[in-house]
């Protein structure tokens, strides 16, 4: 396999390496960008009349003299022509410009009409992957490629409330998961075979809006819940929701990979020293949760966050949350006023 993939939507969250967040809304580009890259440059030695070219692990087999390349390497990004192959080198003509080292070619003339089929895959309620559609892409000149998967999330994507309330939590798939993709590089008279599913290339949508100018662009970082961050959102439409007490009532979090398998925890504040804690089904992570609170309350306003198992505060907090003078000493949100 020849393409190599160098940019992919994710965001550091709050600039820490560790809290890298592969969570996008699916309402805007999520895209991926890399390049292909048939063989390895070594070096490239400028010459006055030929140019020598050395690739990493020894000449690869098929090269020719009359064969074209398209080197990228260094500062020279062009195509060249293959005079000669021996010693260990290859010498070409073309526009480079100066000596490099490190880079790739790839070959033009040898692989014509070069393309490669991107197939998407989502996760679905039973946690196995589902194919929803492919794409053929066509890497430029100098072999760099994009291509943007919401599109066919999108297809995916439903607002319906499946979330019978009457469990803690559970996944809502149509709502937020993973998805994957593999790819096949084929050109005229080869189609390649598929690479596998690779834990590597797996990335999550929520069916959320954001805005360019928003906190990390279009991903969804301030939602993503890490064991080591403080504040995190639920993916809630109002900044002080209501709970109107017999009817059904549910927050959205996200049941992120970087919590995946471990034991959260609801709790409950009624703000009078009383409160409650619940654990969570870890089986519904890598998804947009649905959260019911248990509804007994006496308090006018509740605190309600999530715990992990009690060790660690992973408090979905904003700003203001909490009501009158009240200091909570654990991060929470956000206040339900009931009527």
């Amino acid at each position: 396999m020849s393409l190599l993939f160098t940019n992919f939507p994710s965001a550091l969250v709050d600039g820490l390496s560790t809290q890298l967040s592969k969570w996008s809304s699916v309402h805007q580009p999520i895209i991926f960008r890399g390049h292909r890259a048939d063989y390895q440059v070594q070096k490239v030695v400028k010459g006055l009349v030929y140019s020598r070219v050395l690739f990493i692990g020894g000449t690869p087999a098929g090269l020719v003299a009359g064969q074209t390349l398209w080197i990228v390497s260094g500062t020279n990004n062009c195509l060249v022509t293959i005079t000669s192959v021996a010693g260990g080198l290859i010498l070409v003509t073309g526009n480079i410009t100066t000596n490099s080292t490190g880079g790739y070619a790839n070959a033009i003339s040898a692989r014509p009409n070069y393309f490669a089929t991107i197939r998407m895959y989502i996760a679905t309620e039973s946690n196995t992957y589902q194919l929803i559609g492919s794409q053929d892409i066509k890497p430029n000149a100098d072999g760099s490629f994009s291509f943007d998967v919401h599109g066919f999330l999108k297809t995916y994507a439903e607002l319906t409330d499946t979330f019978a309330y009457n469990t803690i939590n559970k996944k809502q798939t149509r709502q937020g998961s993973r998805f994957n993709f593999t790819y096949s590089e084929n050109w005229t008279g080869y189609t390649g075979p598929a690479s596998t599913l690779s834990s590597t290339n797996q990335y999550y949508w929520a069916n959320g809006v954001k805005q360019l100018q928003q906190k990390y662009n279009f991903n969804l970082g301030e939602f993503v819940l890490f064991p080591s961050r403080t504040e995190s959102k639920f993916m809630s439409d109002f900044v002080k929701p209501t709970y109107f007490p017999g009817f059904p009532f549910s927050l959205s979090f996200i049941y992120s990979d970087k919590v995946a398998g471990r034991q959260l925890q609801r709790v409950e504040d009624n703000l009078n020293g009383d409160i409650g804690t619940t654990n969570l089904d870890a089986a519904q992570g890598l998804a947009v949760n649905k959260l019911m609170l248990s509804g007994a309350f006496s308090a006018r306003e509740i605190d309600v966050w999530l715990n992990d198992a009690g060790l660690i505060d992973l408090g979905y907090v904003s700003p203001g949350y909490v009501g009158g003078t009240y200091v909570s000493p654990v991060k929470a949100i956000p206040n339900l006023e009931s009527q």
